[in-house]
């Protein structure tokens, strides 16, 4: 940082500056004195809603108000007003004096379209070239009039208008400089502003249209010279617009997307295009004629739900001339929505002579209807594309259909040049067997080509990673040795295919020991490979500091060796050289401060002890079949310990962890054992499994007290879980926080203690219990129980959050349960309630 700041020239700062998300140009201002107003030079500002929170807030969130997530909303709403205070009080101070560009995008209710307005009019009178506005509140808001000034703004090069955002064009106005025009979903002042505004605007080169339902724009000309790219979609449903006219000599890109069902429009002159996408169920002809001069073309079409009937026949005659030919097509991806395509697809094959590529994707395809207009078994004559020029072919699709199996052998059978064919369907087969079948049978079927290359499944995908992962490894050879760093921080090296080698491994990690690596990390899971031996170097390493191996990888401990500096060491479902390898390590690892551990299936592991003084975190993982039988734990130090033991007969010893503040179980037996060592704990997680009701009574002894615990999460995957929580809330006077999680449950009538008829309370929902938290998959009967006896029985009470039904099917069964809670009595009158 102090390098950065030698330099006097502040506008390479700025310039750096400019490069980074808003948010974080922000938050450099806390550097230093010389950074604190420098964002406010960067002449590129984004501000959007989507920043102020992680992904899984948000998509709570997002449906917040429905399902009744106040907490979360006010959450949300605290941080827009934030947000919005924040720009109101420094966009109009930015000192930057021309802004490149302005990116707003808002979805909260709190953001006003006057925000919009004045945010606006501030950026034009600074010389914006690019704005950017999406304004698309979850509450219903009126639309965003932007100012007039927008209009007449000179210096603007690009504009992107989405969702409710009111286009106003005036009758006098000008734009000398657009060049980028985006209108999405925007609502038109009247019907005249759209056509208005596209014809002035003689310099644009991109333009994008979509109308939607409610639109009043009926019928508009895209009469541009300049432009070179055009996206046009008219939305099903109700858009009242009526016809379109394009004439653009210049362009070279045209998408079309017509959902309508009579929407007309004349495509008057595009004789430069070279690409087009097209989606449509009527005009097809008329569109296509067109495109002739296309070298790639992507047709959808969709609402052809025709019945066996003459007249649907007869139109289908219509659609395909034998009077369009696309001389210059070499790629042509055919998609289908419907039953009903074989003969469009038939005529383009004829009349694109030069095709070298096409892809075929049944999206959706009614197999139960037969497609008769072309029987591909039974073709004598070929298209000239498939005897001279095409030489890939793609079949893929969610269903597959006969006729798009008939279509594949047809190709394959018919195409002399083809080198490579990849067939990737069935994706949304239930039946696995049904789709095995139709790959074999297009496996087994002739091939026109000698050369032809046939790819089924994942097989082309994975012909591009190993492709990829070759070129990483060599140049992973060629460039690690010659790394110039003196001191090799950290290497990190994590990979899943068989193009890494285990001598890669080795060399890769020797390379980096000999350059004093601080910290290495090493994920090694390729499918079928032996494991990576790491070399004997890394053992007597004295500069390495973290250590982390996971999966395919040797541990093969000397009996000799020294890492005087190791402290985090990470074993994860590695393979030891010998029973004691482990032992050896954990045994002379003096300044060790967290330790990670996972038995699985197949170690030779049987016994071991971690007795080290200086470990402070300790996570152990037991696997349900592993071949372990015991452990012993002597650490004075540890603050955190983290045990997962699926197996059944494993025991262990756990002797000495006197200043333990939190600790995570999970285990199905021994659960007595292990309490009775965790008492000092301030948060413990508890999730217990396989317990039968014998074993609950030794479980719940009475000579268990946890005197400092304040938070508990309790998670159960079985039925008899009563007692046991029932112990815990006794023996722990000042919990504050208490987490139920149901994992699963199925309902089934537990006896051990009926919450409805107990009278004696424990001291913690008396005295100190704030906030609890219920949270299952299905809904059960003692769950609901326990919600009530916790919501009637606690005085200091503060939020209760009630997250029920994820895994219910019936909604109002879930909403039934949701309206029984909210009216139970509450202990506690300053109780707030919420449910997710």
């Amino acid at each position: 940082m102090d390098k950065i700041s030698g330099f006097s020239d502040d506008e390479l700062l700025v310039k750096i500056l400019s490069f980074l998300p808003t948010k974080d140009a922000v938050t450099t201002s806390i550097l230093s004195k010389q950074w604190k107003f420098l964002w406010m030079r960067v002449p590129k500002l984004e501000y959007d809603e989507m920043s102020i929170y992680s992904t899984q807030f948000y998509f709570r969130y997002l449906f917040s108000e429905e399902i009744g997530y106040s907490e979360i909303y006010s959450i949300a709403s605290e941080r827009c007003q934030r947000m919005r205070c924040f720009i109101d009080k420094n966009l109009p101070l930015h000192s930057s004096p021309v802004m490149e560009s302005l990116r707003l995008k808002f979805h909260n209710a709190l953001f006003q379209p006057e925000d919009i307005k004045l945010w606006v009019d501030i950026v034009v009178s600074r010389c914006v070239q690019e704005l950017s506005v999406d304004f698309n509140p979850f509450k219903e808001k009126p639309d965003a009039l932007l100012p007039s000034s927008l209009y007449t703004c000179k210096s603007l090069v690009t504009l992107k208008l989405r969702n409710n955002i009111l286009v106003d064009v005036p009758h006098v106005f000008s734009l000398p400089s657009l060049k980028t025009l985006h209108l999405e979903r925007v609502t038109y002042a009247d019907g005249e502003s759209l056509q208005r505004l596209l014809s002035n605007c003689s310099v644009l080169e991109d333009l994008l249209v979509e109308l939607c339902t409610g639109d009043n724009v009926r019928k508009f000309d895209v009469i541009i010279p300049s432009l070179l790219s055009l996206s046009f979609e008219i939305s099903a449903g109700h858009c009242a617009a009526e016809g379109y006219r394009i004439d653009t000599p210049s362009l070279k890109y045209f998408k079309l997307t017509d959902l309508s069902k009579s929407f007309s429009g004349l495509i008057e002159n595009m004789p430069k295009l070279e690409e087009a996408d097209i989606t449509a169920g009527h005009n097809i002809k008329k569109l296509l004629e067109f495109c002739t001069s296309v070298k790639r073309l992507s047709l959808l079409t969709i609402s052809l739900r025709l019945l066996i009937k003459p007249s649907f026949v007869q139109a289908l005659t219509a659609v395909y001339g034998d009077d369009i030919v696309f001389n210059q097509l070499e790629h042509l991806n055919f998609r289908i929505y419907g039953a009903y395509w074989s003969k469009l697809l038939y005529w383009l094959l004829i009349a694109s002579p030069k095709l070298r590529n096409l892809e075929f994707n049944e999206i959706f395809s009614r197999d139960g209807a037969v497609d008769t207009l072309v029987r591909w078994n039974q073709l004598s004559s070929v298209p000239q594309c498939l005897l001279s020029s095409l030489q890939t072919f793609k079949w893929s699709g969610y269903n597959v259909s006969v006729q798009g199996k008939d279509l594949a052998t047809y190709i394959l059978g018919k195409s002399c040049q083809l080198k490579i064919a990849t067939i990737s369907i069935g994706q949304g087969l239930n039946d696995p067997q049904k789709k095995l079948k139709m790959e074999t049978n297009v496996k087994c079927c002739f091939r026109g080509s000698p050369t032809c290359k046939l790819e089924v499944g994942d097989s082309e995908t994975y012909r591009i990673a190993s492709e990829r992962c070759q070129r990483m490894r060599c140049f992973i050879d060629k460039n690690l040795p010659l790394h110039s760093s003196p001191v090799m921080e950290s290497l990190r090296l994590s990979f899943f295919t068989e193009v890494f080698q285990p001598e890669d491994i080795k060399l890769w990690v020797e390379i980096a020991i000999s350059r004093c690596a601080q910290e290495l990390s090493v994920n090694f899971f390729p499918k079928g490979k032996r494991n990576a031996l790491l070399p004997s170097s890394l053992y007597t390493c004295k500069s390495l500091v973290t250590l982390k191996l996971r999966y395919n990888i040797l541990v093969d401990v000397p009996h000799v060796f020294s890492l005087p500096s190791l402290k985090t060491l990470h074993l994860e479902r590695v393979t030891y050289a010998d029973g004691e390898s482990l032992q050896r390590l954990l045994s002379n690892c003096s300044v060790l401060e967290d330790l990670l551990v996972e038995l699985c299936t197949g170690d030779n592991v049987r016994k071991f002890a971690v007795i080290i003084p200086s470990l402070l975190s300790l996570s152990f993982e037991i696997s349900a079949h592993c071949a372990a039988e015991g452990y012993r734990i002597d650490t004075p130090s540890l603050k955190c310990f983290k045990l997962t033991d699926l197996s059944k007969s494993f025991s262990g010893l756990i002797g000495n962890m006197p200043k333990l503040e939190e600790a995570d179980i999970t285990a199905g037996h021994n659960i007595k054992k292990l309490l009775e060592l965790v008492t000092s704990v301030k948060r413990l997680s508890l999730h217990t499994i396989n317990i039968g009701t014998e074993a609950l009574t030794a479980v719940c002894g009475d000579d268990i007290v946890f005197n400092h615990l304040e938070y508990l999460k309790f998670c159960i995957c079985y039925t008899y879980w009563s007692k046991l929580l029932y112990r815990l809330l006794i023996a722990s006077p000042k919990l504050r926080n208490l987490e139920f999680i149901e994992q699963l449950s199925n309902d089934g009538v537990d006896t051990l203690v009926c919450w409805k008829r107990l009278t004696s309370v424990p001291q913690c929902l008396l005295s100190s219990l704030q906030t609890f938290k219920w949270s299952i998959y299905n809904v059960s009967v003692q769950g609901k129980d326990l919600a009530t006896y916790i919501l009637e029985k606690s005085c200091q009470l503060k939020i209760a959050t009630i997250s029920i039904g994820q895994g219910l099917n019936d909604p109002q069964k879930k909403l039934e349960m949701e309206t029984e809670v909210k009216l139970l009595f509450r202990g506690s009158p300053t109780c707030n309630l919420v449910f997710e």
